[in-house]
C-alpha cells in the first residue's frame, strides 16, 4: 500500500508541476491577450456548467478484503467556477470475492467530491485535484467479520481530463481513502483508479456584442467589438482578405489600419501605460490542418503589428499571438468556410471606461 500512496503523491506533484509549466509558458500571453470570451458576458443559464461522468474502475483494498473488484460509477457534476467543480454520484461492484473463501458479495457506495482545476477552462488538458468522501457498504462480510458493513471514507486524489470539444471529455483519475472505522483491514486504506467520460449539457453561449452604432470607420473591415461596460479595454476586429498562404496586407486595407493606429496613438498619448495585443484567427474547413493554420494566424497577426508600427505605434507596447481556428467567433462552416472567423483582433488595454473609449473614437 505504501507504494500505491507514494505513486499517488508522485502523481499529485507531477500534476501540479505540469500545470505550473503550462501556466508559466502562457503567462505573458494571458496577461496581455485577453480573449474575447473573457470580456463578453456568457449567458448564465447554467446549462453549460452541468455535466454527467460515467466511468469504470478498479478498487484496491488493503488487508484481507479479497480480490481487487471492478466497479462502475456515475456522477453528476456542476462547475461552480472555472476552477472549482462539485460532483456527487454512485458506484457499484457486482462481485467481490473473499480471500477466505469462494463467497461473492456486491459492493455499493455514494460519493461526493470537490474538484480543483489547475488550469483555465479553455485548455484542452485539464489536470485537477480532488477532495471528498465516499460511503461504501457491502451485503456480506467482505469489509468486516459481520453480515453487512458500511463506512464513511474521506478521500483525496488527482485526475487528468482531455477535452475533445466543448461538450465531451475523457478523464483518468486516482483516489485513496482513509477508513476511520476498525475492521480487519490492515491499515484502513482503499485506493481507486478510474477511467471515464464526461458529457457537458448545452454549450457556452455568448451574449450578443453591443458596439456603439456611431463608430463605423471602415464598414466590412473594422468592427468595434467592445462590449458596453467592458473594463479598461477596447476591442477592434479587423477583417482582411489575405491571398492564399500569404500575409501581405493589400493597399486597400491601409485606411482601416491607419484608423486603428490613430486610436492606439491617441490612447497612448492619454495614458503611457497603454498596451496592445494583436490576435490572429483562422477559418476551418474539412481538410484544414491545425498546425498550418496556427502558424498562419501567427504570421498574419505579426503582419498587422508590423504595419501599425510602421505608422508610428510603439512596437515595444505590442504583443502578438495566433490561435489558429481554436477560437471561432461563430461556429465553423466546414464546407463553405466562415469569413467571420478569418480575422485579426486588436485589444487595446488601459483605455479607461466607456466615456474614455467614446473620446478615442472621435477623430
Amino acid at each position: 500500500m505504501k507504494s500505491l500512496l507514494s505513486t499517488l503523491c508522485a502523481c499529485s506533484v507531477a500534476t501540479v508541476s505540469f500545470a505550473q509549466v503550462v501556466t508559466e509558458k502562457q503567462a505573458a500571453e494571458d496577461k496581455s491577450a485577453i480573449s474575447l470570451s473573457e470580456v463578453t458576458t456568457e449567458k448564465e443559464d447554467g446549462s453549460n456548467r452541468l455535466y454527467i461522468a460515467p466511468g469504470v474502475g478498479m478498487m484496491i483494498m488493503d488487508g484481507s478484503a479479497g480480490n481487487e473488484p471492478v466497479y462502475f460509477s456515475a456522477r453528476l457534476g456542476y462547475d461552480l467556477t472555472d476552477r472549482v467543480s462539485i460532483e456527487g454520484g454512485m458506484l457499484y461492484s457486482p462481485s467481490i470475492s473473499e480471500e477466505r473463501g469462494s463467497t461473492s458479495y456486491s459492493l455499493g457506495g455514494v460519493t461526493a467530491d470537490v474538484l480543483f482545476h489547475l488550469l483555465k477552462k479553455d485548455y484542452k488538458l485539464d489536470p485537477y485535484l480532488t477532495a471528498g468522501a465516499a460511503f461504501l457498504f457491502s451485503n456480506g462480510d467482505t469489509l468486516a467479520d459481520q453480515d453487512s458493513y458500511g463506512f464513511l471514507a474521506p478521500r483525496i486524489g488527482v485526475g487528468l481530463a482531455y477535452h475533445i470539444n466543448d461538450n465531451l471529455a475523457v478523464r483518468l483519475e486516482g483516489k485513496t481513502g482513509i477508513q476511520p472505522s476498525a475492521t480487519d483491514m490492515d491499515d484502513g486504506m482503499i485506493t481507486t483508479a478510474e477511467l471515464g467520460m464526461l458529457y457537458r449539457f448545452g454549450g457556452s453561449e455568448k451574449a450578443p456584442l453591443e458596439a456603439p452604432p456611431s463608430y463605423n470607420p471602415a464598414p466590412g473591415i473594422i468592427v468595434d467589438a467592445t462590449p458596453v461596460g467592458a473594463q479598461d479595454v477596447m476591442i477592434l476586429e479587423v477583417y482582411i482578405n489575405f491571398d492564399y498562404d500569404q500575409t501581405v496586407i493589400k493597399p486597400e486595407y491601409a485606411p482601416a489600419l491607419n484608423e486603428i493606429a490613430r486610436v492606439i496613438k491617441k490612447a497612448t498619448a492619454k495614458n503611457p501605460n497603454v498596451t496592445v495585443s494583436v490576435e490572429g484567427h483562422a477559418d476551418r474547413r474539412h481538410k484544414s490542418v491545425a498546425s498550418y493554420n496556427q502558424k498562419l494566424s501567427e504570421r498574419r497577426a505579426e503582419a498587422v503589428k508590423s504595419y501599425l508600427v510602421s505608422t508610428g505605434c510603439e512596437g515595444q507596447k505590442m504583443t502578438t499571438v495566433g490561435y489558429g481556428f481554436n477560437r471561432p467567433k461563430v461556429p465553423h462552416d466546414l464546407v463553405n468556410g466562415t469569413p467571420e472567423n478569418r480575422r485579426v483582433d486588436v485589444f487595446i488595454h488601459g483605455v479607461g471606461d466607456e466615456a474614455s473609449r467614446n473620446e478615442l473614437r472621435q477623430k
